[in-house]
């Protein structure tokens, strides 16, 4: 397995200039060794660099859960990032772009699956793009986010749905107010999905204790904060 990630590195490396052009181009060269890296066999890796993937996944979970992108860790907690400091999540060890689309979150959460098919005749569900909503604030740090900054983002995100929705009426209904629900569950479920997986391939089988770890103390409390009741 190690001499595989190996050949799969030297190929990456054979493919890119002898010089990086811009530190952006570094790091995307960085984030796709780390990524090798967690593929290789831990019981032949030393503590030291274990720690160094776990301790890089850790920064950059909470920018995942928050924008769905990845962002620079210090910005997690700001009140707004700039689009132009978002990046783009990777399927581990590739250069392809991870997207969760309706059909695979109604796989993931069967339960609700007949709601958002029903939802998705009146919204395109897969046209709001994951990446494109922000949840305002670091939602692995919920425990110290008072009511009001939740309402916020609850806020935001109806402004969202609605923007999505013609209505031909001036109030809305009981039932614009379920499709709303069904809504928010959707965007949190499709969030919480695209997170798993990434953690998925950064923490493979051999760590699954450590990602177990992480879904419940990140991933879970944000769909169980930012649900509406």
């Amino acid at each position: 397995m190690e001499n595989d990630a190996a050949k799969a590195l030297l190929s990456i490396v054979r493919e890119a200039a002898t010089e990086f052009s811009t530190g952006k181009a570094f790091l995307d060269c960085l984030r796709i060794v780390l990524a090798k890296i967690s593929m290789l066999d831990w019981t032949s890796m030393d503590k030291s660099t274990q720690y160094l993937v776990i301790s890089d996944v850790k920064q950059k979970l909470p920018g995942i859960l928050r924008t769905g992108c990845h962002v620079p860790q210090t910005l997690v907690a700001d009140a707004t990032i700039s689009s132009g400091l978002k990046e783009s999540v990777l399927q581990v060890g590739t250069r392809d772009k991870l997207v969760v689309s309706l059909t695979a979150t109604c796989q993931a959460y069967p339960g609700f699956a007949t709601k958002w098919m029903a939802l998705n005749n009146v919204i395109l569900l897969d046209t709001v793009a994951d990446d494109a909503i922000d949840f305002g604030f670091d939602v692995t740090a919920l425990e110290t986010r008072s009511t009001k900054q939740i309402h916020t983002t609850l806020v935001a995100l109806f402004q969202t749905f609605l923007a999505q929705v013609e209505f031909g009426r001036s109030r809305l209904t009981t039932e614009d107010q379920k499709c709303f629900d069904d809504f928010l569950a959707f965007i949190l479920s499709r969030r919480k999905l695209k997170a798993v997986r990434w953690l998925h391939g950064a923490l493979d089988g051999r760590l699954s204790k450590v990602r177990s770890t992480m879904e419940q103390r990140f991933v879970d409390p944000m769909v169980l904060f930012l649900s509406r009741c």
